[in-house]
């Protein structure tokens, strides 16, 4: 008969030389045999993801771990350690399971009733939600000329939910540089400004900084991770728009997975560094069967409009659809 056994997992982080790898490492409770599944240096986000190369490493006790180690490469660095069981037959080959992936939920109120504005946002919160995501158009920067709402709405927002829930301003307008304050004043807990849209954007994170109010950067599908990775030390946030903004009747464009990818292995790099923990957002075309993808990329947090405030069902039923898609 096979016997039980539990397994340990321990997410590590390998630096030998120039090549960083970042992988897992599972210990057999029953024989004592471990391996590794590092991943490539552009994938590192979430543990026990199986990558094509492996190395195997043996070992006797889980606090030797960092001991044995040394004998594979010069610098070791172990940056975190994920423990999970999970139960396997000694007979049989070792399947951790499915591990679920964690990604926080924004709404977007564009998609809301406004005359019942007020009643979806709490009960947004009642499902569960402590993010809300406004997006400020001006009529003039975005494609189809919308206008939706100021610092007024915000302010009513703000003072509707309390002090408790984040809430952050996607600034879609044309002079986000002359007119940040207002929403600051407003209440908002972080203001989101579009690269292509501020000249002088250290300049603004400088004096948003000396403001006290959180800083992020935003920017189009058809933006190079290069024109923000420079900036990304002094964020506290980078959002990769999935849709272009303004533009009605879109599809998520898959093709923005390369530029996630990118900022997570900056942010994560700089993080190992003792540098700021810059959260990682995406927006348009975001719902439950494309939840799951998102966070496998690495992404912290997931704008979803239609996908969660419809009339198909509840806010807490759908979002409990995209959490399940999660894992």
């Amino acid at each position: 008969m096979p016997t039980w056994c539990d397994w340990v997992g321990i997410g590590i982080h390998l630096r030998y030389g120039n090549v960083t790898l970042t992988g897992n490492l599972l210990e057999n409770g029953c024989n004592r045999s471990a391996w590794s599944a590092p991943r490539g240096p552009e994938i590192h986000q979430y543990p026990f993801v199986t990558a094509s190369n492996h190395i195997k490493v043996c070992i006797g006790r889980i606090h030797y771990l960092s001991q044995r180690l040394t004998y594979f490469s010069r610098v070791i660095t172990i940056l975190s350690i994920c423990v999970f069981t999970s139960r396997s037959t000694s007979a049989g080959i070792v399947n951790p399971g499915p591990i679920a992936l964690r990604m926080e939920i924004t709404p977007s109120i564009l998609t809301a009733d406004f005359a019942r504005l007020g009643e979806t946002l709490e009960e947004a919160v009642a499902a569960g939600i402590n993010w809300i995501h406004m997006d400020v158009m001006d009529g003039n920067w975005v494609v189809n000329r919308t206008i939706t709402f100021g610092p007024a709405i915000i302010r009513s927002v703000r003072d509707r939910l309390g002090p408790e829930v984040t809430i952050d301003c996607h600034l879609m307008i044309t002079n986000a540089e002359a007119t940040w304050k207002q929403y600051a004043e407003a209440g908002v807990d972080m203001v989101i400004a579009h690269i292509e849209a501020v000249e002088d954007f250290p300049t603004l994170i400088t004096e948003m900084r000396q403001a006290g109010i959180g800083i992020g950067c935003v920017l189009n599908p058809d933006t190079p991770a290069e024109d923000v990775l420079p900036l990304l030390p002094e964020l506290d946030l980078v959002l990769v728009m999935s849709v272009v903004p303004g533009k009605g009747g879109q599809s998520f464009m898959p093709e923005v997975e390369g530029k996630v990818r990118a900022f997570r292995a900056a942010i994560d790099e700089q993080k190992s560094n003792g540098g700021r923990a810059v959260k990682l957002m995406i927006d348009g075309g975001i719902k439950d069967h494309n939840a799951a993808m998102v966070a496998e990329w690495g992404i912290d947090i997931a704008v979803v409009g239609s996908g969660l405030i419809n009339d198909r069902g509840s806010i807490a039923e759908n979002l409990a659809a995209i959490h399940k898609a999660l894992g």
